[in-house]
């Protein structure tokens, strides 16, 4: 029997849906800003050269390897996700502090830290299944989040490039990715209470 999609609007109503959705929007906003700002970043604020530039880059791809094979397993086994949010915050929040305060005294922990901080985005797309009874409802979450977390995240490269350029150093765009990583710890209550997309909209 098929059964039908929900509209999206309707899908807002869910506080699982948003549980799920911030954090991948908080995920894309610092992934989207560290992949396209990282680089002349480090230049400036760390004093490394063009390569050294691009190793570390490549560094959080590396690290995002184990993180896609370990993360949903974990998902799946734990009551909640929210030592997975909490551990993502404070590796965030540590990574961009360091680059803030002391940024050429131990750049390569930073990294390291940053590339760690992102175990919540293979968490959400877990969670698209977790929290869905059927594949249908999954696949509308899934859709859903992506499109709304992308959306806004494509602007925060621009945003923060014109902060940069406006103030004339890094540390206020710093500064917001630092607030922003604490939104994961907005989605700690609403996945807290274990909730299934499908029972709350009553489908």
């Amino acid at each position: 029997m098929l059964v039908a999609r929900p509209r999206r609007a309707a899908l807002l109503r869910s506080p699982t849906l948003w549980g799920i959705g911030i954090p991948f929007t908080v995920s894309s906003i610092l992934a989207y800003a560290g992949y396209a700002l990282l680089p002349p970043m480090l230049r400036e604020i760390a004093g490394v050269g063009e390569a050294e530039a691009g190793a570390l880059l490549a560094l959080l791809g590396f690290l995002g390897l184990p993180l896609a094979a370990v993360v949903p397993v974990l998902t799946a086994r734990l009551r909640t996700p929210t030592p997975l949010l909490v551990a993502s915050t404070v590796l965030f929040a540590t990574a961009y502090t360091g680059l803030l305060l002391a940024p050429q005294t131990a750049t390569l922990l930073w990294m390291i830290c940053l590339g760690l901080g992102y175990i919540t985005f293979p968490m959400c797309l877990a969670l698209f299944a977790l929290r869905s009874t059927t594949p249908a409802m999954a696949s509308t979450v899934s859709g859903a989040v992506q499109t709304i977390g992308y959306a806004i995240a494509a602007f925060a490269p621009l945003v923060l490039g014109a902060l940069r350029d406006s103030t004339g150093s890094w540390s206020a765009a710093i500064i917001v990715l630092i607030v922003v990583s604490f939104g994961n710890l907005v989605a700690v209550p609403l996945l807290a209470r274990r909730g299934m997309v499908d029972d709350e909209l009553g489908s």
